[in-house]
């Protein structure tokens, strides 16, 4: 059965915010970026992660995620090492100083191809995690259509004899 202790919330016509009041107990984030938004979580998703990790606004710190649903498919993303996602966490997130955040995003948002390329959008938040050590504690997964078979991506550069390094993303089916 599905429980009864969930918020629904509905976003307004090209806002790409939700706005939050109640932030107790949170087991997991799941959220949907209709078309023409973002192909993949953004840094606002894991800034928003990290508010709620670091606020303790959580059931289970160790088992916390968020999961989204694209035009690029369905992605999930999960705390996998909670020492990692803490240092991450107070890297890009401060309860007192929202340049903190700002800074992050600022710096991240440029490694999106938001609405065309889903390669690259996994690859850019991919790079944009792999920042931290260990990837900031975080793993990201992408599932089929019906949600019932997920595969962990990683990235690999490759050096070619002349010109920038080629990245690929990779997938490991895992459940």
């Amino acid at each position: 059965s599905f429980p009864n202790n969930y918020q629904l919330k509905q976003g307004g016509y090209n806002d790409p915010n939700i706005y939050w009041e109640n932030l107790n107990n949170v087991g997991a984030i799941l959220h949907c970026h209709y078309s023409g938004l973002a192909g993949i979580f953004t840094p606002d998703d894991i800034i928003f992660m990290a508010k709620i990790f670091m606020g303790n606004y959580t059931q289970d710190s160790a088992n916390l995620f968020a999961a989204i649903a694209t035009n690029n498919g369905p992605y999930l993303i999960k705390i996998t090492d909670t020492a990692s996602f803490r240092k991450m966490a107070n890297k890009i997130y401060s309860s007192t100083d929202s340049s903190v955040a700002k800074k992050f995003k600022d710096e991240n948002v440029e490694k999106f191809n938001w609405l065309t390329d889903s390669i690259a959008n996994e690859l850019g938040f991919l790079k944009m995690l792999e920042k931290f050590k260990k990837g900031g504690g975080l793993s990201l997964y992408k599932g089929n259509t019906d949600c019932n078979k997920w595969s962990a991506l990683s990235y690999s550069a490759t050096l070619p004899q002349s010109g920038p390094p080629v990245y690929s993303v990779g997938k490991k089916n895992c459940f």
